[in-house]
């Protein structure tokens, strides 16, 4: 089972293997992978990893992963056989064979972590960003839960803890406070965007400052142009706009700076299938030609909608038996426009090549691409 995929300039693929604890990665037009990181049994030696989530490669080469039930980030230099620990390590003694959030022993001070839900690598100044929200144990055995409703940005010189840009360790609706987060982004401004699917709505925090400042949304749950429903994913475009996936209320929101309420740009017609509308979409990515992709999580499909257009084309699964199955966790394009999608249900990634022709924005017609299972 894999909850991480990065593709690097190369378009070598990255895919973090949970079930067996490491992180693999497959060069283009290969079918055989390679162990990248973690030696496929869970533990907390620099040579392991447990249950591995998030990944994401930097400019040098070198592979970080967000080693979960280790509460850590481990650095993988390229073929190194053992990892080094960038952020958190404090804990994760155990070895736990699966995600188990009522089995482990997680963290709050700074050089902690406690489950990292979301990560995001700004390449300008070294520097990853951790949706440290997810649920941990205090106890072993675990009669104690907690989250820390944070982010931090952790530098990745050696640094031994983080910094907490974003949230105050107490869940709330304060503009100092965040709630469970799935989705970060960081703009060449270095402004941190944070959707919040506990209250509701986007918070951007400015750089250097600990006061959130709501984006889209206004925390309460609704489906007015005002409002969202647990939203996941978050894009901003070339203009700065900001783009949500509003998962259950089945649209994708574009929000310009400031703005009070959001734009539909996809779906919002109703949960369905047709082509007019998405069913709980949960990614979504922006290539050069301003076409926008959508992980259509509900339908099991990915629609791509051209600049302007109301109505999306589906490009992979729906109808087609090629498609993945009921749970597509995560999609991300490469630089030559090909998406990957980590397919749960079917224990398998799945690279879709985009032609670059079909792309063009105006156009909305395709052919169903063929598929490599990786």
């Amino acid at each position: 089972m894999s909850y991480g995929l990065y593709v690097d300039s190369s378009g070598t693929l990255y895919v973090s293997d949970n079930t067996y604890h490491r992180v693999t990665k497959w060069l283009r037009n290969t079918i055989i992978g390679i162990v990248a990181a973690g030696n496929g049994i869970a533990g907390s030696t620099l040579e392991q990893l447990d249950s591995p989530q998030g990944v994401w490669v930097d400019g040098s080469g070198n592979l970080f992963v967000a080693d979960t039930l280790n509460h850590r980030v481990v650095k993988w230099t390229n073929n190194a056989t053992s990892g080094i620990v960038v952020a958190g390590g404090q804990d994760g003694t155990l070895v736990i064979p699966s995600i188990d959030p009522t089995s482990n022993i997680g963290g709050s001070s700074l050089s902690q972590i406690g489950q990292v839900l979301a990560l995001f690598l700004d390449r300008t100044t070294n520097t990853i960003y951790l949706s440290d929200t997810g649920l941990y144990c205090l106890t072993n055995p675990c009669s104690s839960q907690s989250n820390n409703y944070r982010v931090l940005e952790w530098p990745l010189n050696g640094a031994s803890a983080g910094t907490t840009v974003a949230g105050s360790n107490w869940v709330g609706f304060t503009d100092t406070q965040i709630g469970i987060s799935y989705g970060l982004y960081v703009d060449s401004s270095g402004t941190l965007f944070v959707a919040d699917s506990t209250y509701h709505q986007v918070t951007k925090w400015l750089r250097n400052t600990i006061i959130g400042i709501i984006a889209a949304g206004n925390g309460i749950a609704g489906s007015t142009l005002e409002q969202l429903n647990s939203p996941q994913g978050v894009w901003v475009d070339g203009s700065g706009n900001l783009l949500v996936a509003d998962t259950l209320n089945h649209r994708v929101v574009k929000w310009t700076n400031n703005a009070t309420s959001g734009i539909v740009i996809a779906g919002g017609q109703g949960q369905g299938s047709y082509s007019v509308q998405l069913n709980a979409p949960t990614g979504i990515i922006i290539d050069d030609y301003e076409n926008l992709f959508i992980l259509d999580a509900g339908n099991q499909r990915i629609m791509r909608y051209s600049r302007g257009s109301s109505f999306g084309v589906t490009i992979f699964g729906g109808s087609n038996d090629n498609g993945f199955g009921t749970v597509a966790n995560s999609m991300v394009m490469d630089r030559s426009g090909n998406l990957y999608v980590t397919d749960m249900s079917r224990n398998r990634v799945q690279q879709i090549p985009i032609i670059t022709s079909s792309v063009c924005i105006g156009i909305t017609s395709t052919t169903v691409p063929s598929i490599t299972s990786e």
